[in-house]
């Protein structure tokens, strides 16, 4: 027999600030009601999600729950989500308790419905909580929409990627790094195949997802409108990350 239970919680929204959804994990900071008053209903399903259509090899989807999100949202309303998970052995824990390894490999993706694919959410961050393996903290999306939302997370055993590993093949270098200001990545990539850059901050939020195609060897990243401080690209292959380097931006 499939267990399944569901919580849910449901808020009339006429102002901007945080509404917090009792019960699911999850809150709002409206920025703009829009000029008139909006109805928010979340739901947190504690049941094995869909899982993706097309293979995703080395990502796996969270097999404890999802979020669905519906109601009557005004035009123009823009609003912040926040995911609150919570796997370390406390009252209030055992939230993907199994599931997450490391924050900094955790996803979130989104589908509009179940005939979509999910897709990974554009415009995210992850903030820890406290270390990157205490499996408490949030992730926050720039733009709450209606749909359905799940946790995913990089299987770095799978996808053969260590943090302190080099990888066997590399697919681009950097130059400058350190820079003040742009960074130039030359591009490798094996005969008739496509790939994406990502890069992102410390705390996991993507700045960057650039699509290459198999006839391109460099991409240029001006950081100039960025904090000095640590920044990450990485190249993946077939939904797969195959290289991570660090880029300093120096003052």
């Amino acid at each position: 027999m499939l267990y399944f239970q569901s919580f849910f919680s449901k808020i009339k929204i006429s102002s901007t600030g945080v509404s917090n959804f009792q019960g699911t994990n999850f809150y709002l900071t409206v920025q703009n009601t829009g000029g008139s008053s909006s109805i928010v209903r979340v739901e947190n399903n504690w049941v094995t999600p869909d899982g993706f259509k097309q293979p995703h090899p080395g990502i796996r989807l969270s097999d404890y729950h999802y979020w669905k999100v519906d109601g009557l949202l005004a035009t123009n309303f823009l609003s912040k989500a926040t995911f609150n998970y919570n796997g370390s052995a406390t009252t209030n824990g055992y939230i993907d308790n199994t599931f997450i390894t490391r924050e900094d490999s955790m996803i979130m993706y989104y589908r509009a419905t179940v005939a979509d694919e999910w897709q990974e959410v554009i415009g995210y961050s992850r903030v820890p909580g406290g270390s990157l393996i205490d499996k408490v903290g949030h992730i926050t999306i720039d733009t709450l929409k209606k749909g359905e939302y799940v946790f995913g997370i990089y299987d770095y055993n799978a996808v053969g990627f260590s943090e302190n590993a080099t990888p066997s093949t590399n697919y681009f270098t950097v130059a400058p790094n350190p820079s003040h200001d742009t960074f130039n990545i030359s591009i490798t990539l094996p005969e008739n195949k496509n790939a994406k850059l990502q890069i992102t901050d410390e705390s996991g939020h993507a700045l960057e997802n650039k699509k290459i195609n198999a006839t391109e060897s460099s991409f240029k990243w001006n950081a100039h409108s960025h904090k000095p401080g640590i920044y990450f690209v990485s190249l993946f292959l077939d939904n797969k990350i195959v290289q991570t380097t660090k880029l300093i931006l120096a003052d």
